[in-house]
């Protein structure tokens, strides 16, 4: 794969983590406990995903900084 493709992949990677991790939302306040559990599952999921499948790739030379 050439390096500006690679690098245009992990600048749109960037961009959605971002918008994942750093969203300004705020949850409704009447949510029941199962809803909040729900979400805490996916969270949870998606770091996990992210630590496995991204994070160990980071430090990578082809890894733009």
């Amino acid at each position: 794969m050439p390096d500006e493709c690679f690098v245009n992949i992990w600048k749109q990677l960037v961009d959605v983590l971002d918008l994942a991790l750093l969203s300004k939302s705020t949850p409704p306040q009447t949510r029941k406990i199962e809803q909040h559990d729900t979400d805490e599952a996916c969270d949870m999921n998606f770091l996990l995903t992210l630590q496995l499948d991204v994070l160990i790739h980071v430090g990578s030379q082809r890894v733009p900084l």
